[in-house]
């Protein structure tokens, strides 16, 4: 008895699978092990990422690898996180037709618009099959589903056609009824510098075939190659173009940003390898986002990296207002201070301060404007903010002046590099913001 040659590529724990008899998951899953290993593509390299339905479980839990199973409609968009964070992988999402061309299909739409070097195996069976044989995108006119029990009045979407106009470098449509071609398909979307989609044309007698008189996988082939054969449906590739790709775009901005770094004898303090959390939080109108993008700005121009985010209410002013920084001089892996871990909390208002002093940790810094709190906390350093901003000739500059203070009293970044990055943001009353963020310089150095 001969064994299956390609054993060593399926989670044996997980046999038998729990595929519907005659379902085309079964070729998918084969042909891709076969393209893996006749490229001889290292298991440790990859990465298979899938999304929910019966074609995400093609990859997870059956493929013997490193394996992302994600929520519905989002693979390709946790695919790109894995492929920028780790360009050195190999990056393969397998998911189906509803998943990646109808909920997910705006992600799959920006993939490709911005060529991310990712391999998509989209297995198109015409249908939400898991939930129960609804209608999908790709579902064609006039077929019989549970939604459309007397006919689909909707046109099937071209899901290769938009892939290609919105830019993929390679595009190609196979059918399950050919499994040879569909692996030399895939195996060139691997080799593709850029986003390749691959759409699996695939069979699934026991939701969509047996309401649309096909009940059983050979009759689903048959229909397949017969359409192929009148021209009704267009198998091999669609597309092949050669334009950059993203990761490559991207590291060469970043190259760019970083040219334009201070120059190394004006870099900011040294951290030793510290990261920094802070908030600035005030109320709507306060400038503490504006604050906190300057701040940023100042410090990854002097090298370091930086996260940055905010949170503000839907008026122009009023209600409250934030901005959460994470400086480091490695990766970052949080995108938000986390309530607790906060080294350095700056609190504008009362309600500012009643609002996030959870943020802050044990022992971190507090900094509040002593001109709006009438009894500053014992711990806290009170600094008269807005009474400064008026010194400089307008209340309205008080943001100005908690940079100053900030960046002299806690070495965030360089004077000099802050000073630049308003003159580069700042229009209006710039004299007045420049002597606004002076004297918070100066009240940091007095302190």
């Amino acid at each position: 008895m001969s064994a299956y040659p390609l054993l060593e590529y399926l989670r044996r724990e997980e046999l038998p699978h729990t595929m519907c008899p005659g379902c085309g998951g079964g070729t998918v899953l084969n042909t891709f092990a076969r393209a893996i290993d006749d490229m001889g593509v290292p298991r440790d390299d990859l990465v298979l990422v899938s999304g929910i339905g019966c074609s995400a479980w093609i990859p997870s839990p059956n493929f013997e690898a490193d394996t992302l199973h994600t929520t519905h409609g989002r693979a390709i968009a946790y695919a790109t996180g894995v492929a920028v964070g780790n360009p050195d992988l190999e990056t393969v999402v397998i998911s189906g037709d509803g998943d990646l061309a109808g909920i997910g299909g705006n992600h799959l739409l920006h993939a490709a618009r911005r060529n991310v070097d990712l391999t998509v195996i989209l297995v198109n069976n015409f249908t939400y099959g898991m939930t129960g044989g609804q209608v999908a995108p790709t579902t064609p006119h006039d077929s019989i589903t549970t939604t459309s029990p007397f006919g689909n009045p909707e046109d099937a979407i071209d899901i290769s056609g938009v892939a290609a106009e919105a830019g993929a470098a390679f595009v190609a449509r196979q059918t399950t009824s050919r499994p040879q071609t569909l692996v030399n398909d895939i195996a060139r979307a691997m080799q593709t510098d850029g986003f390749a989609l691959v759409e699996v044309v695939s069979q699934c007698p026991t939701v969509y075939g047996r309401r649309n008189e096909m009940a059983t996988a050979p009759e689903m082939l048959e229909w397949m190659e017969a359409q192929i054969d009148a021209g009704e449906l267009t198998v091999g590739t669609i597309a092949e173009t050669d334009r950059p790709e993203f990761i490559e775009s991207l590291e060469a901005v970043s190259e760019r940003a970083r040219s334009e770094q201070m120059p190394a004898e004006d870099a900011a303090p040294d951290h030793d390898g510290r990261d920094l959390l802070l908030r600035i939080a005030g109320e709507g109108g306060q400038g503490v986002v504006t604050a906190g993008s300057i701040l940023g700005e100042a410090a990854a121009r002097n090298g370091r990296n930086v996260f940055k985010t905010e949170e503000y209410g839907s008026r122009a002013r009023g209600g409250l207002a934030s901005a959460d920084l994470i400086l480091s001089d490695g990766e970052i892996f949080e995108a938000a201070v986390p309530s607790g871990d906060a080294d350095l909390l700056v609190a504008l208002t009362p309600s500012a301060l009643q609002a996030h002093q959870s943020v802050l940790k044990s022992g971190g810094d507090l900094v509040v404007d002593e001109t709006t709190l009438e009894t500053a906390p014992s711990e806290a350093t009170a600094v008269p903010f807005e009474r400064l901003a008026e010194e400089a000739g307008d209340a309205r500059a008080l943001n100005m002046v908690v940079l100053g203070y900030l960046t002299a009293a806690f070495d965030l970044a360089d004077v000099g590099t802050v000073r630049g990055t308003i003159d580069r943001h700042v229009e209006r009353l710039l004299s007045t913001n420049r002597r606004a963020f002076d004297l918070g310089v100066e009240a940091a150095e007095s302190a």
